[in-house]
């Protein structure tokens, strides 16, 4: 691994295994309305099941029945990880900007599992309610 660095702004890019990677750009601070617009129920009809996504204190969450609450973590921009071992998201957005699916990673064990948003939850829906079911 070796970065490229220039005097102006410090590290450019970094070379790895002989490919080229862009330094990349701080991802602004999510808002709690922004957080607030991941929220709602999100399924894969391949993987016959769903997640609900819901906002805690300024922190993503997602609930499944089998696996309970996973905290997710920022990465970058729209991607998230958890702490489970399978919990990569990238989350996916409209022209609009707003969140309409998301992919899951597990590795190299399973990739680009998609999960298209169901609903959002609404104002009135209490936080923390049951978590979401498979989809059947």
């Amino acid at each position: 691994m070796a970065f490229q660095r220039d005097a102006a702004s410090g590290i450019t890019y970094l070379t790895y295994h002989g490919q080229r990677h862009p330094r990349l750009e701080e991802s602004p601070a999510l808002t709690p309305s922004d957080v607030e617009g991941f929220a709602g129920e999100y399924c894969s009809d391949e993987l016959q099941t769903c997640y609900r996504v819901e906002a805690h204190d300024g922190t993503l969450v997602m609930q499944h029945p089998r696996y309970g609450a996973m905290p997710l973590t920022r990465l970058w921009r729209d991607e998230f990880s958890g702490d489970s071992w399978f919990m990569n998201v990238e989350f996916q957005r409209d022209d609009t900007g707003k969140p309409v699916g998301f992919f899951v990673n597990a590795g190299s064990r399973s990739r680009q599992n998609h999960f298209v948003r169901r609903y959002s939850r609404a104002p009135t829906e209490p936080q923390g309610s049951a978590p979401a079911q498979n989809c059947n």
